[in-house]
């Protein structure tokens, strides 16, 4: 601390992370509940990466769902494909251009799974209005007649898993176990014709939710409705029993449903849960206001990943119909972070890397870059409104200090408001000396921002005051 003894200061000796949770005067000097584009790590205040192209050329008719395959080699290696998937097509990237593997589609929003039958790898992909499809690295043609047309789809103990089927909304179907083409509730060719086929099961809950997706938790089967949560106990078909998990909501966004090994993400109607294995807890409180301004009538759009210990969402913010925020949430600090500047249609970890999709159709690479694919990155960063607990006092700032540490150039940018006034001092290098900041008033917050897109991290800023007493 820079004080001396007849000054006060006032200090963020750690910053945290988003809190919309409670009234602003009652915040840490390290919260924040208006800031984007910044993240904190070890207290620190760091402008976030940008992204950059991971491949150069637009997938043709847009990108809405990222896809992988992996097949296994004779020499031990396994080949890695990257896919996209167009509103009408799907396309491989064969290291030079997208070409086309399937073309006529009615939905590009997939969900697939990568199998293996036998000794050959197949990827299975459901749409929701098209055959379920299957993919070899050579044939592409439909997975089978009995599958059915579902957007969510899943694997367990060796059986394909779907729900989402338009003219079943209600109904949770499986394929055989080891055989992904048969669908079949009875199997007259096997020695119990009931435990060695698939299963058909109806899940009415009287509510008017319908079945919005499933993934394999842990060891049961779990399905997402909109209003309520269940999972399925059980190894075979004659075995299954339906539970209902304890939960107040069910999700809304099938592609925000993310497993994460030791929970499962979700979105709701009123925010972000997990599931445990046990019950369904809301996480969200703390951005709470960023998930009341969802665009309703396109909240189910929104996408969802796991990756380096976050859970991050993609959600339609404001007026907008494209994924133009980024809520990350970090499992190990519980602290969250907002992005704002970019759009998502879908996320992929292929090849240990973050990729996403945006609008205009180009694969990107998250977190890499110091823009937003060659677009300035406008961070900004607001302490809570106080009074310092002296509200018959005249606060005056004097002198600004901090650790500050370039990234890029162009510096950083200090606003302060003291009741109606604001003062602004640009910083555009780290310094020793107190940056001398004056302002006055009885009520103040600080707000942090980046210069023409400059990238910087900042440690223990600290303002010196004095009080003057009325």
């Amino acid at each position: 601390m820079y004080q001396d003894e007849q000054s006060q200061s006032y200090l963020i000796s750690s910053f945290v992370g988003l809190n919309q949770a409670i009234d602003e005067s009652l915040l840490n000097p390290g919260e924040t509940a208006d800031a984007q584009n910044f993240r904190t790590r070890e207290g620190v205040l760091e402008v976030t990466p940008g992204n950059t192209k991971y491949v150069n050329i637009a997938v043709p008719g847009g990108c809405e769902t990222l896809m992988a395959f992996y097949k296994n080699l004779s020499d031990g290696t396994v080949e890695k494909t990257l896919l996209a998937a167009s509103p009408t097509a799907i396309y491989k990237w064969t290291g030079s251009q997208w070409s086309a593997i399937k073309t006529g589609l009615k939905n590009g929003r997939f969900s697939f799974i990568n199998y293996q039958k036998g000794v050959q790898e197949i990827i299975i992909m459901a749409n929701g209005e098209d055959p379920m499809y299957k993919w070899n690295g050579i044939t592409f043609e439909e997975l089978s007649e009995s599958a059915p047309k579902a957007s969510s789809i899943t694997l367990h103990y060796d059986r394909v898993w779907a729900t989402g089927d338009k003219e079943n909304p209600n109904v949770v179907r499986s394929s055989d176990e080891l055989d992904p083409e048969f669908w079949e509730i009875t199997n007259p060719d096997a020695d119990d014709p009931n435990a060695t086929a698939g299963v058909f099961l109806d899940l009415p809950t009287w509510d008017g939710g319908i079945c919005i997706g499933i993934s394999a938790v842990f060891d049961d089967i779990v399905i997402f409705k909109t209003y309520s949560v269940w999972k399925l106990i059980g190894t075979h078909p004659g075995d299954y029993q339906k539970v209902k998990v304890f939960s107040p909501t069910g999700a809304i966004a099938e592609r925000s449903i993310v497993d994460a090994g030791t929970v499962c993400f979700f979105l709701a109607m009123d925010g972000i849960y997990t599931y445990n294995g046990v019950q369904c807890d809301p996480i969200s409180f703390k951005v709470s206001k960023i998930i009341n301004n969802m665009n309703p009538a396109y909240r189910d759009k929104a996408v969802g990943v796991f990756f380096d210990n976050k859970y991050i969402l993609a959600i339609p913010e404001g007026n907008s119909t494209k994924n133009n925020c980024v809520l990350e949430y970090d499992m190990l600090t519980q602290n969250w972070t907002v992005k704002r500047g970019f759009n998502v249609n879908s996320f992929l970890v292929f090849q240990d890397t973050l990729l996403f999709s945006n609008e205009s159709g180009y694969v990107l690479e998250y977190d890499k870059g110091d823009t937003f694919d060659g677009q300035p990155i406008q961070a900004y960063w607001r302490t809570p409104r106080t009074t310092l607990g002296s509200t018959n006092k005249t606060i005056r700032s004097a002198y600004f200090y901090g650790d500050l540490g370039l990234i890029t150039p162009g510096g950083m940018k200090l606003t302060s408001v003291f009741d109606n006034k604001t003062v602004e001092t640009l910083i555009p290098e780290p310094f020793k000396k107190g940056r001398r900041h004056r302002n006055k008033g009885r009520k103040f917050h600080l707000k942090i921002e980046n210069v023409n897109g400059s990238r910087f991290r900042l440690r223990m800023p600290e303002l010196l005051i004095d009080l003057d007493e009325d």
